[in-house]
């Protein structure tokens, strides 16, 4: 038996998106909110490196963790 979550449109922001790059320290930053929102979208055992993050993300955004 297979899940399929689909969570909201996501549009990571960059600070000057006119810019063909993206500094480091942003770069890291952006990665971590991906990475964050995808794990939002999977099971608690699944989260491993980000899962103190995730779980704060859910707190704050009263997202309920998937089962």
């Amino acid at each position: 038996k297979r899940h399929l979550i689909i969570g909201k449109p996501y549009y990571p922001t960059v600070s000057d998106p006119s810019s063909d790059k993206i500094p480091a320290n942003e770069m890291a930053r952006l990665t971590a909110e991906i990475m964050i929102r995808i794990g939002d979208l999977m099971p608690a055992e699944l989260h491993g490196y980000y899962a103190a993050e995730i779980a704060a993300y859910q707190a704050q955004s009263a997202t309920p963790p998937v089962a």
